[in-house]
C-alpha cells in the first residue's frame, strides 16, 4: 500500500514539474513577445520561481549533469550572443533574458542538489 501511495505522490509531482516546465516557456516567450512587459517584476519573480520548481521536480539525480551541462551552455551562450549581435532587437532580448531567469535557478537547484549527494558520498 505505501508503494502506491509513493507512486501517486511522484506521478503528482512529475506532473507539476511538466506542468511548471511548459508554463515558464511559454511564459518567458509570451512575456519577451509583449512590449513592455519587463517593467511588470512579477513576470520574472514568476519564471524564478517556475524553474526552481523545474529544478526540484523535473531532474532526476542521473540526468542532473546533462541538465547542468545544458543549463551552463545555454547561460554562456546566452550572454555571448548578446555580446556579439546587439542588433538582434529588443524583442529576442527580452525572450532570451526571460529564458535566463527561468533556467537560471533551475540550474542553481540542480547545483545545489548534486553536491549535497556528493558529500552524502
Amino acid at each position: 500500500m505505501a508503494s502506491r501511495r509513493s507512486k501517486k505522490s511522484s506521478h503528482s509531482s512529475n506532473l507539476v514539474g511538466k506542468y511548471a516546465f511548459i508554463a515558464g516557456v511559454i511564459l518567458a516567450f509570451a512575456a519577451g513577445l509583449i512590449p513592455n512587459m519587463e517593467q511588470f517584476a512579477w513576470v520574472s519573480w514568476l519564471l524564478m520561481i517556475l524553474g526552481g520548481l523545474v529544478g526540484i521536480l523535473n531532474v532526476q539525480k542521473q540526468e542532473q549533469t546533462a541538465f547542468l551541462v545544458a543549463g551552463i551552455g545555454l547561460l554562456t551562450a546566452n550572454t555571448a550572443i548578446k555580446a556579439l549581435f546587439p542588433e538582434l532587437g529588443i524583442v529576442a532580448q527580452n525572450i532570451s533574458q526571460n529564458i535566463l531567469a527561468f533556467v537560471a535557478p533551475a540550474v542553481i537547484v540542480v547545483s545545489v542538489i548534486a553536491i549535497a549527494i556528493l558529500a552524502e558520498d
